[in-house]
This record gives structure tokens, sequence and C-alpha cells, in this order.
């Protein structure tokens, strides 16, 4: 009968906790700002291009314990949300409500964000600067200019799409895609993928045990793809014109030139006596080396007037070259 009791008085707080909670807006508009500086735990934030000069902030809450903070000084405007740690807070975290801000921006703008589980979202919006970091939410990036682009997140993943400037992201469990793009291409991830299409410009691209699928690649300047376990494969849309180097551990390497010309010194490396060495040409020289107590065999061919290099490296995968 107590335990009854108990139960009965603890769903009828819960019920009253929700009844008490009610939806909030805050609608707001700044003139003059430059950057926007965004922290949230769980609130999503969506970003979208006005009309005007102006910034117009909505906020759309339904905790009564959460505390938004907007100000601006001078030409940054700091959004954050703080949440109250007392028994209502935390039964309301439990809840998994969440919070969104809706900001209508100008062009050119710096963003600076920071979330926890928030999922970050701008489009179809002109960007000098898109700087950030989540634990579990996902970014979406996505006809932003010549923003120059620096994220991070845990296992949260990252979409960016028709980008023109410099690129860097670096992901722990997250995936990462990007297509479209144009500049400078630099990415890490540690069991996250890496998939890349229709993208220009210099590459260096790193992932522990992640996959890296590179398509339709016009490589400008000397560019580097390495995995530990994961597989790469990249595939060319115009003539190397740079230095190249493909390297793994366990996973296969792959170049695919898709009838690109390759006027380069290429030099693959593998164990020996496996046949895992393949290319659409034959070797000018070929010899065996031992390496950490393994025998390794390097396959080199100089075409053209070998004015690039490409250098292909596994050590228990395979690697190819195709036409």
């Amino acid at each position: 009968m107590e335990t009854k009791k108990l139960l009965t008085i603890l769903l009828c707080g819960a019920l009253l906790s929700g009844l008490n909670a009610q939806e909030k807006q805050i609608d707001k508009t700044f003139s003059g700002v430059k950057r926007i500086r965004i922290s949230t735990s769980s609130g999503d934030v969506y970003v979208k291009k006005g009309s005007g000069s102006d910034v117009r902030v909505q906020l759309d809450y339904d905790e009564e314990d959460m505390e938004p903070e907007i100000e601006q000084n001078g030409e940054t405007l700091r959004l954050s949300e703080e949440r109250d740690r007392g028994w209502g807070g935390r039964w309301n975290n439990r809840r998994n409500s969440r919070t969104k801000w809706t900001l209508t921006v100008p062009e050119n703008l710096r963003y600076d964000f920071n979330t926890a589980s928030g999922n970050f979202e701008i489009i179809n919006v002109k960007a000098e600067e898109i700087e950030g970091n989540t634990a579990s939410g996902d970014l979406l990036i996505e006809n932003t200019g010549k923003a120059e682009i620096d994220v991070n997140t845990a296992s949260g993943d990252l979409t960016i799409s028709n980008n023109e400037g410099n690129i860097s992201a670096n992901t722990a469990s997250g995936d990462v895609k990007i297509t479209d793009a144009n500049g400078e291409i630099k990415l890490n991830t540690a069991s996250g993928d890496v998939r890349v299409r229709k993208v220009t410009g210099r590459f260096d691209i790193n992932t522990a045990s992640g996959n890296a699928t590179v398509e339709s690649a016009k490589i400008t300047g000397r560019s580097k793809f390495n995995t530990a376990s994961g597989d790469v494969s990249v595939s060319l849309s115009g003539d190397l014109t740079a230095d190249l180097e493909i390297s793994t551990a366990s996973g296969d390497g792959t170049l695919d030139l898709n009838g690109s010309k390759l006027d380069a010194y290429v030099e693959m490396v593998a164990r020996a006596n496996r046949n895992r060495i393949r290319a659409p040409f034959d070797f000018d020289d070929e010899k065996t080396f031992r390496k950490w107590g393994n025998e390794y065999e390097r396959k080199t061919k100089k075409l053209g007037s070998a004015k690039n290099q490409v250098i292909i490296e596994t050590a228990s995968g395979r690697i190819s070259i195709n036409k």
C-alpha cells in the first residue's frame, strides 16, 4: 500500500511538472551585427537569409527552467541557453525537450557556435566564416558562398555542399559528406566515414577505421589520403596536375583515372608475393625490401615527363590504378 502511495505521488508530480511547462517565444531584431556567437545545450539552430540588413532572432522553447541569454555587444550578437539544475530541470532533461532558434540574417556574417546535442543548419546564406563544435549534434551547411569553414563533431554527422571556401573538419564517430565544393579540404575522422564528390582543390584527408571515398575530384594542389584500417578510393575528373599520395595500413587503396592523363612518376608499395599491386601499365622497375619483419615490393613507372609524383602504399591491403 505504501509503495502504491509513493508511485501515485511521483506520477502526480510528473503530471504537474508537465502542466507547469509552458511554451514560450522570443522575437527580437538587432542591427549592426557582423558576428553571431551561439552556445546551446539541446537547442537546434536554423539560419536563413533575410531581405534586409538586420538580424532577427526567434526562439521557441517549452521549459520554464531554461533561461535564454540574448545580448549584443558592439558588432557581436551572443545567444545562449542555460538550464536550471534543480529537480525540475533534471526531469525536463529526461523528457528530452528541445529548443528551436531561428535566425534570419543578412549575408556575409561570421558564425561561431557550440552545441551539445543540438543541430546547426545554415542553407542558402553567404557567410564569411563558420566555426563550431558539437557533441552529438549534426551539422548541415549548404550554399554558403566563399565561407571559410572550420568545424568539429564527436558523434554528429557533417554535411557540406555548394561551398567555395576552404573546409577543415574533425569528427570522432561522425560521418562527413562534402559535395560540389571548391577549395582546400582538410578532414580527420576516427571511426567515421568520409565521402567527397565533385570537389576541386587540394586535399588532406585522414581516417582511422573509417573509409574515404572521393569521387569526381579535380586535384589542383599536393594532396594526401590516409587511412589505418579503412579503404581509400580516389576518382579523378580531370588530368592530375599535382602530387598525390594514397596510404593505408590494412585497407585497400584505389586510384581511378576515368580516362584522365597521368603525367607522373608512379611508385606503388605493398606486401610482396601476394599480387597486391595492379596498374594498367608495365612497370619500369620492381624491387623488394624488408620492413617491420615483412617483405615488401616497390614498383615504379615514369609516365610522360613525370612532372608530378604519385605514391600509393599499403601494408596488408591491396592497391590499384584503374584507367
